[in-house]
């Protein structure tokens, strides 16, 4: 299994300790920029979690979405047994 972060090392390694001796940091400059252009979608999922902050929202959201499964299963059964009872497969009393 290869290391993930092989490359990123591989990079810091070469811009800290380069081959001539000398120490320099220009090297870290595109991985810096690569970490700072991940810091609005960073921010953007740390205000989505902040409604772990509010339980009684969380809750209601997940009430909301229950209902709606149900909503559209009732709908989605129903519809197929009424197309069944036409279809001829099942008795207009069984299926009413």
């Amino acid at each position: 299994m290869s290391d993930p972060l092989a490359g990123l090392r591989a990079i810091a390694e070469n811009a800290m300790f380069p081959v001539d001796g000398e120490i320099s940091l220009g090297g870290l400059r595109e991985p810096m920029e690569r970490v700072a252009a991940l810091e609005r979608p960073m921010s953007q999922l740390a205000e989505l979690g902040s409604i772990f902050d509010r339980p009684l929202l969380l809750a209601g959201i997940a009430a909301f979405g229950l209902l709606a499964w149900g909503v559209v299963t009732f709908v989605a059964v129903r519809l197929a047994m009424v197309s069944a009872a036409r279809a001829g497969l099942v008795s207009p009393r069984a299926a009413g």
